[in-house]
């Protein structure tokens, strides 16, 4: 039966399907798909018969209407162009189609176009006639025209799939002889045309002039070897499949002892040849070229932790020492952003970024500089005005963090010094430093200035001390007086009140006057001092009402119009106020501290606690202070 014929009697599509599913698990790929194809290195073949395979199917959309039938795939490039033709010799009804994959290799056919092809009805010979009509406009016979195509034009370069196909399916084969003025017999062994590195995956793909074979590529990778060191691991041809598979790329893997230039070079393989083509041309000896390859780096940072305006070493390990381009970002901070070792001076925790480039390769890492905190210190009393020949004790306190910092040294004056306190001190001007020794941080210096004062007539001016039953003269630690005493006295600028641990009962207010420190938690002879809370506590009773009948209430400390004072390390409170009378209908308000028109005064570390009010408008202070606020530890004023 005709193949015309046929196609008006083909068999369900179904049912094909089933024939060529079953078949395909019978078959060997061999050279009946694309990827094993026979390669061309002499103008004839002779098949004496016809292959039993089916392969893969690989065929679609072509004028082979129904798909390959025991199929033989060639392959060859154009050594030199010209013109290209071949002739099937055969008794039976062989079809065929010539592909150009020089772009996209054997995984292209199945959705590109043949640039010949032939399903001519007509038994015996067929082919392309090298010089008839010659073009490269793909063209396809059908069932019911000629056996023979026209010719094509071929250049250099190109590479083409032929695929014979046996309509018939008879067991009788074909002699294949290709003709034309173009050259596709190749001679030539292939050589190195180009490489890339892949540093991440310590790979090398190496680019050759034309297919090889991937069969003479030894897997051990012993076709090549490398300088410096280094050692390659392996070998693979990429897209190599099937017996007859041939490529144009090789990967080798290698591993390297760091970075730095390598050279790779062919030889001798384990296999006994180096790289073949597809002809068994081999590649020549010592091919060779150079990679520059850059290990891992190693971003660190020395010291990894530091204070405040400290330095740090920034160092990219693992880098080559030249020719490689060195970036650190951020690059703020830092004394150089392009060199292998830098400097960073931060002025907070900071992650810095290595990035490293050798060639084609870029590696980065990145190194953290931690900045701790200082404490913060200061020191008591600020700016005492003592009389001439007398002397003071200075105390430092500090906080990490917020918090108390019981750990931490001190230094004053540049270390003439140390420890919290430095008593009997005269007039000068004295610092000090805090360090905590859990991170090595210093603060910045406190102050204090001790100037010598003139008394006002008839009073001396100096540090009064206080204890709760005091009846000397305060003016020395061994001779204390009251609270209210002290006051009296406390009339030259600058005078400083130290109150000794316990609680100061006070039926009358206790006023406050300019440039005066009242200072509690002193033991009772006056060697140490303590910020306790509580410890040194001034209670305001609920008799001797002020205010009456009108504005009745409780005060503890009051001061109006004062300037320059400081209240530190105490506890003010006043009683509950006395319930309200038919005198009184008003009620009684309770103030621990009342200022009026004051400012430039500082409360620390003090508790103020007012009892209730018998009308419940308890206060902490009075409301018309000028320039600063009391009721709150540590409040500043303006």
């Amino acid at each position: 039966m005709s193949k015309r014929l046929r196609l008006n009697n083909l068999v369900p599509a179904s049912i094909v399907l089933l024939f060529w599913a079953i078949f395909s698990h019978t078959f060997s790929q061999s050279t009946s798909d694309c990827a094993g194809a026979i390669p061309v290195c002499q103008g004839t073949y002779t098949q004496t018969s016809s292959p039993t395979g089916f392969g893969v199917q690989e065929v679609f959309n072509t004028c082979l209407q129904v798909q390959e039938r025991r199929t033989v795939w060639y392959i060859f490039t154009v050594q030199s162009g010209g013109t290209f033709g071949f002739n099937i010799n055969t008794l039976n009804d062989y079809d065929w189609a010539l592909y150009n994959i020089t772009n996209g290799g054997c995984s292209g056919v199945p959705n590109s176009t043949p640039v010949r092809c032939n399903y001519s009805g007509t038994f015996g010979n067929t082919g392309m006639n090298a010089g008839s009509s010659n073009s490269t406009v793909p063209q396809s016979n059908g069932a019911g025209d000629s056996p023979i195509s026209n010719g094509l034009n071929v250049t250099a370069g190109q590479t083409f799939a032929l695929v014979v196909d046996n309509f018939t399916q008879d067991q009788n084969g074909y002699t294949l002889t290709f003709s034309g003025t173009a050259s596709f017999i190749d001679n030539s062994p292939p050589t190195i045309t180009g490489n890339s590195i892949n540093c991440n995956t310590n790979q090398i793909t190496i680019t050759l002039s034309e297919p090889i074979a991937c069969s003479s590529i030894a897997g051990n990778g012993s076709d090549f070897q490398i300088s410096g060191g280094a050692t390659i691991t392996s070998a693979t041809g990429i897209g190599c499949s099937g017996p007859n598979g041939n490529t144009t790329q090789i990967r080798l893997n290698f591993t390297a002892p760091s970075s730095g230039q390598y050279t790779i070079s062919t030889k001798v393989g384990s296999d006994g040849n180096t790289i073949n083509d597809i002809c068994g041309n081999s590649t020549a000896i010592n091919q060779s070229f150079t990679v520059s390859y850059l290990a891992n780096i190693t971003a660190s940072a020395s010291p990894y932790s530091i204070c405040q305006n400290q330095s740090s070493t920034l160092t990219a390990a693992g880098g080559p020492a030249t020719g490689a381009t060195y970036t650190w970002s951020p690059a703020t901070s830092l004394s150089s952003s392009n060199t292998i070792t830098t400097v960073a001076t931060p002025s907070a925790t900071t992650i810095y970024t290595a990035q490293v480039s050798y060639g084609t390769c870029v590696k980065s890492d990145t190194a953290r500089v931690v900045i701790n905190n200082a404490p913060f210190v200061s020191v008591s009393p600020v700016n005492p005005n003592i009389c001439p020949g007398d002397v003071v004790n200075l105390t430092a306190t500090s906080t990490f963090n917020g918090a108390n910092c019981a750990t931490c040294t001190y230094s004053w004056n540049n270390g003439a010094a140390t420890g919290a306190t430095w008593n009997n001190r005269p007039a000068g001007t004295y610092t000090v430093v805090a360090t905590n020794p859990n991170n090595g941080c210093s603060s910045t210096a406190a102050q204090t200035i001790v100037t010598e004062g003139t008394a006002s007539a008839g009073a001396t001016c100096n540090v009064y001390f206080v204890t709760t039953n005091g009846s000397g003269t305060g003016l020395a630690a061994t001779s204390p007086t009251t609270i209210q005493n002290a006051l009296t006295l406390a009339n030259c600028s600058q005078s400083v009140i130290k109150m000794a641990i316990g609680t100061y009962n006070i039926s009358t207010p206790l006023t406050i006057t300019s440039n005066l420190t009242i200072e509690g938690g002193y033991s009772a002879d006056f060697a140490t001092k303590t910020s306790t809370a509580g410890a040194t506590t001034i209670n305001r009773t609920a008799v001797n009402v002020e205010g009456l009948p009108d504005a009745g209430r409780l005060v503890a400390l009051q001061a109006t119009g004062a300037t320059n004072f400081r209240l530190q390390d105490l506890t003010i409170r006043t009683e509950n106020a006395p319930a309200s009378t038919p005198s009184n209908p008003k009620g009684i308000s309770t103030y621990g501290v009342y200022l009026n028109a004051c400012s430039n005064y500082n409360i620390v570390r003090c508790q103020i606690f007012p009892g209730n009010s018998s009308s419940g408008q308890a206060g902490l202070a009075g409301s018309n202070g000028a320039n600063g606020s009391a009721g709150v530890i540590g409040t500043k004023g303006n």
